[in-house]
């Protein structure tokens, strides 16, 4: 694929949607993982939102884990993305605004939590990381909190994805976008820090993989805890900032 402007990156992310790629993966390997993930995560975000007041919810997609909600946390929720179609999914569930992560039409200091479940890769990949962690300070009251949930650069899988994404394959390889990339806990960290939060906390959501074997997920998922902090090596790591 040539390479595209900022503005038709952007425009790619719009229209964007997965499909399956050359490197196929049983569907029951991957259902697994992402049942086992949601699992993990879910009742942690749940507990965040429930002790706020507004929540916005950065990359929504189709709703992400707001279907699972009751209507009293529904209603706390703001979903924010750049794509129309997964938009209108979770326009069913919560409030929603079609926007830029880097743009975001909210005021200053109003929000109590901000959520980014697997969108930051993406945003990274338009050119707009920076300017999307800076809008999320903007919009978080003082002592506010940003939770960000992302795969790692640093695991074989986020290198090779973005290796893969170096010439725009990884969409054709694997079905997912061509302008994702993985960043590494360094990295992530450090733009937090240089966008004046604070009270940095880092852990692993999982060492696992989507293309592991059932069997061999179990027994990763058996010690995922246990080594948490071994994020570093981590698939998937949550990351949490406050202002």
């Amino acid at each position: 694929m040539m390479k595209l402007t900022k503005d038709k990156i952007l425009q790619y992310e719009k229209d964007f949607e997965y499909t399956k790629g050359i490197i196929r993966t049983p569907e029951k390997w991957s259902r697994y993982f992402w049942d086992n993930y949601y699992r993990k995560i879910t009742p942690f975000m749940i507990e965040k939102i429930t002790g706020c007041r507004r929540v916005v919810f950065i990359g929504i997609g189709a709703g992400d884990i707001v279907p699972f909600l009751d209507n009293e946390q529904k209603s706390r929720i703001i979903g924010i993305d750049i794509n129309l179609n997964s938009l209108m999914s979770a326009a069913k569930h919560t409030k929603v605004i079609l926007a830029d992560g880097s743009n975001i039409p909210l005021k200053s200091g109003g929000i109590d939590l901000v959520l980014c479940n697997q969108v930051l890769h993406h945003i990274i990949g338009q050119g707009n990381l920076d300017n999307t962690i800076r809008e999320c300070y903007r919009i978080l009251r003082e002592g506010g909190e940003l939770v960000a949930i992302e795969p790692n650069s640093l695991h074989p899988s986020g290198a090779l994805m973005n290796l893969a994404n170096r010439f725009h394959k990884y969409h054709s390889l694997t079905g997912g976008s061509d302008y994702e990339f993985s960043i590494s806990p360094f990295s992530i960290l450090r733009i937090l820090r240089n966008n004046k939060f604070s009270g940095l906390k880092s852990a692993s959501v999982t060492f696992s993989h989507p293309r592991f074997p059932v069997v061999l997920q179990k027994i990763i998922n058996m010690v995922d805890d246990k080594f948490s902090g071994l994020y570093l090596a981590g698939l998937i790591n949550l990351y949490s900032a406050v202002k």
